[in-house]
């Protein structure tokens, strides 16, 4: 997590010269100090000292966690450490296995993830992910939230005028950009588990197209008044969001609408009349 935000602000850091040192698990076996820029070797020491916490260094976080190996000239790998077995295994906020050791590598062929080492592969995950690059993308494993929470709810600025829909599909993590819509349509089980989650801190309500592939990523998940979901048949979301999608959003993230009262129920309608051209089978629930 270190790397990722040390390399996320890597110009702001830079340009504004900020020491960035990272103190892992003090008081733990493994716990560990890395400096990220490296030029504060006289305070690193004295926390490494006095904390007694192993200096680690930022190459050694690179070799060990986000070095790219490759295999031949089509197949590469990524090891991922730090898993405990029976996890589900995420690539770019999609599920694409679960884990049965404590170190798992994926394998990836043409851009293809084809084989986990120590998981058990998740087709329909794998298809719904892509082409992806191994060396970019974010990998995490379990739950990403187990504890009880009370979430606080943001205070949102409505505009009088117009009403903004976005379209998220099998990726919960990009739902930030969309802290500004209306309303969201989230497609599967997972993503809308976690944007709802999400969104539900900015008063955003949701509508879901699911249709029970639940991987579980979230124990608990929270969603904004006014939510609708759409259970289907299933295998049948990706298909009804894609219709979603060309249908109602001309296939573009944002749909821009004149504000009124029955925005959301009008947005409802217009799946139900996508679902009934599909022939598709479902529930709705109201939140």
């Amino acid at each position: 997590f270190g790397y990722k935000v040390y390399n996320h602000y890597l110009s702001k850091i830079n340009k504004n010269n900020i020491p960035v040192i990272q103190i892992e698990r003090p008081g733990e076996s493994d716990g560990s100090i890395i400096s990220w820029n490296g030029n504060n070797k006289n305070l690193v020491d004295d926390l490494s000292q006095k904390l007694d916490l192993n200096i680690v260094t930022p190459e050694e976080i690179y070799d060990n966690h986000f070095k790219q190996d490759k295999i031949d000239d089509t197949k590469i790998q990524r090891i991922v450490h730090g898993v405990s077995p029976d996890e589900n295994i995420m690539v770019n906020s999609i599920v694409i296995g679960k884990s049965n050791s404590d170190k798992i590598t994926l394998i990836a062929k043409d851009g293809y993830i084809t084989e986990i080492i120590g998981g058990t592969i998740k087709e329909h995950g794998v298809e719904k992910l892509g082409k992806v690059d191994l060396a970019k993308a974010i990998v995490k494993t379990g739950l990403l939230r187990k504890s009880k929470v009370k979430p606080r709810v943001l205070k949102k600025n409505e505009s009088e005028d117009v009403f903004k829909i976005a379209f998220l599909d099998h990726a919960g993590e990009d739902v930030y950009q969309f802290k500004d819509a209306d309303l969201v349509v989230t497609v599967g089980d997972d993503t809308t588990l976690i944007a709802s989650d999400i969104l539900y801190r900015f008063n955003i309500p949701i509508v879901g197209i699911t249709d029970g592939d639940l991987d579980k990523v979230v124990e608990d998940g929270f969603k904004a008044k006014n939510s609708i979901i759409f259970e289907f048949e299933s295998g049948t979301d990706d298909v009804v969001g894609r219709k979603i999608f060309e249908l109602i959003f001309k296939k573009e993230k944002i749909l821009v609408k004149s504000r009124n009262s029955k925005n959301i129920d009008e947005i409802r309608d217009e799946i139900i009349k996508i679902t009934n051209l599909l022939n598709c089978k479902y529930n709705i629930i109201n939140i």
